[in-house]
């Protein structure tokens, strides 16, 4: 007779990507670090020749990304695990292997870990000598910067919490159309300018006159004249050589840069929210 598996008995932890799918826990692995989880221990599970991942954080919460990983052959499942291990060697996690039955490598499959097989894992000595480091040699991935291979396994994401405010509707329909979000932001701060300056110019003219010159509109309370200078100039210097090129030609489909624009953006309508009234202008003199 069988013995009957209580909840209780079930380990608590949270289960990532698809058995069997190599780029789908992959992807499970870089939205963990893009989503801020901060991994401190990766346990490399290896049954035979198929590999997953029982991850911990800092505050110990457990994270089992699936077996989408396998060695011993050339194909996507063992350059996958060598990507997954080269990452998280640049995150600075601590990395052991450890040789795992066909019984909990199947109850990783199902998402149905126990208890006991976590604190097994806890308890049970590592693959030694190291070998983990042969998964990346063996198809040419190496862990010396700069590795150019690994970036794009980052997911393009928004970062919504550096977002301000006042553009985070476009924000978050970004990927819908890139270049009305990112017009539509130069507009929204042009406008914001005016408004507090009464300057009816555009472009890097209305900031030249709000920012710059020896009666400027809008400065910042810092400390350092060039500082102020810096900052000024990042208006000017944003419109000039992106704002302006994105009017007069058509936009890349490089959606890194698309983002990265957008995100320039973002920090000047940071910027202009600590921007203060300069003394002289608020006294009516300018």
């Amino acid at each position: 007779m069988k013995q009957r598996l209580v909840s209780t008995d079930l380990a608590g932890t949270q289960y990532h990507g698809l058995h069997g799918i190599t780029e789908s826990c992959l992807q499970a692995l870089t939205r963990l670090i893009q989503g801020g989880v901060v991994i401190e221990k990766a346990s490399l599970v290896t049954s035979d020749t198929e590999h997953a991942f029982v991850l911990k954080d800092q505050f110990e919460d457990t994270y089992v990304i699936k077996a989408g990983f396998a060695s011993g052959y050339s194909g996507e499942g063992s350059r996958g695990l060598a990507v997954a291990l080269a990452l998280l060697y640049r995150h600075k996690v601590e990395i052991e292997e450890y040789k795992i039955s066909a019984d909990f490598m199947h109850r990783i499959e199902f998402s149905c870990l126990l208890s006991s097989d976590l604190e097994w894992l806890e308890n049970t000595q590592p693959v030694r000598p190291q070998k983990w480091y042969d998964y990346m040699y063996d198809v040419n991935i190496h862990l010396t910067p700069p590795n150019h291979q690994l970036v794009r396994h980052y997911p393009l994401a928004v970062p919504y919490r550096l977002i301000d405010e006042r553009i985070i509707d476009l924000a978050v329909s970004f990927h819908e159309d890139e270049d009305r979000a990112i017009m539509a932001a130069y507009r929204r701060l042009e406008d914001v300018i005016r408004i507090r300056t009464e300057i009816s110019e555009s472009g890097a003219k209305l900031f030249s006159r709000a920012f710059l010159g020896d009666a400027p509109v809008l400065t910042w309370d810092v400390p350092d004249d060039g500082e102020i200078k810096g900052r000024a100039g990042l208006f000017t210097s944003v419109f000039m050589a992106f704002r302006n090129a994105r009017m007069h030609r058509e936009p890349t489909n490089n959606g890194d840069e698309q983002l990265n624009e957008f995100m320039l953006i973002n920090e000047l309508f940071r910027l202009e929210a600590c921007a203060i009234q300069t003394p002289l202008s608020a006294d009516g003199v300018t």
